[in-house]
């Protein structure tokens, strides 16, 4: 039962870094190696590549032009992981407090219909993110959100504050009623308890739905923002 586990274990292993370790040859390769038709994952010296076997000359170019502009792109590397890092940090920011906020009220507040609201918050993950991608396009035309920060994180956040909401009610759930009280016979406002005590108590659930909310945005940066990087003017055109 041991070797099984063990074996398990590394083919699950081998197969979670296989893509990692690719995107790391790809780095160490030339611009036509990358795109060659034949798979090149052997690092071998200049002349032992030939055209058809999987040998490949290491080269470090990649990492050298990192500050030159790609061919077909107008910036360089480091202005789109600059965009992705604000764009990624702010969004997950809304969400994550955003999502405490109405976790609060939902656990502590007697609010008519919870369930019903919950349900229909939680709804949302149900309809693929593709599926609205026409009519998004055609409100963030008319509204000038199209590549813009500020549309992406919006669209983000919008789309990942259900999971939030859900993930930090929760958390705040288990927070016991008699810390807060506590807290008001100490004199302290309703705002200040939540602050002083709630957050600090959530701060690991805040944590965790950080990062998956971090995952969720990966995807669907893959899926929506080359749409809506659409230039205004090409738009516009068509």
């Amino acid at each position: 039962m041991n070797v099984l586990r063990a074996i398990v274990i590394v083919v699950y292993f081998v197969l979670a870094t296989l893509p990692l370790a690719w995107l790391g040859l790809t780095s160490i390769k030339s611009y036509g190696e990358s795109i060659s038709v034949n798979a090149k994952f052997v690092p071998a010296a200049a002349d032992e590549s030939a055209a058809g076997s999987p040998r490949f000359t290491p080269t470090l170019d990649g990492y050298r032009h990192l500050s030159e502009p790609v061919a077909g792109t107008p910036h360089d590397f480091y202005h789109y992981l600059w965009s992705s890092s604000v764009i990624g940090v702010l969004s997950t920011l809304a969400a994550v407090c955003l999502g405490t906020f109405a976790a609060y009220g939902f656990s502590r507040y007697r609010i008519p219909g919870a369930r019903d609201w919950l349900f229909f918050v939680l709804s949302t993950r149900f309809l693929p993110p593709l599926a609205v991608v026409v009519p998004v396009l055609l409100m963030y035309r008319w509204l000038e959100l199209v590549n813009t920060h500020f549309g992406l994180i919006v669209l983000y956040t919008s789309f990942n504050l259900s999971l939030s909401v859900w993930l930090m009610k929760g958390f705040v759930d288990e927070i016991p009623r008699e810390f807060e009280e506590a807290a008001w016979i100490d004199g302290y406002p309703r705002w200040l308890t939540f602050v002083r005590v709630i957050v600090p108590q959530a701060a690991t659930g805040m944590a965790v739905t950080a990062e998956i909310k971090t995952g969720s945005r990966s995807v669907l940066s893959y899926l929506l923002s080359p749409v809506m990087r659409t230039r205004q003017e090409s738009m516009r055109e068509r």
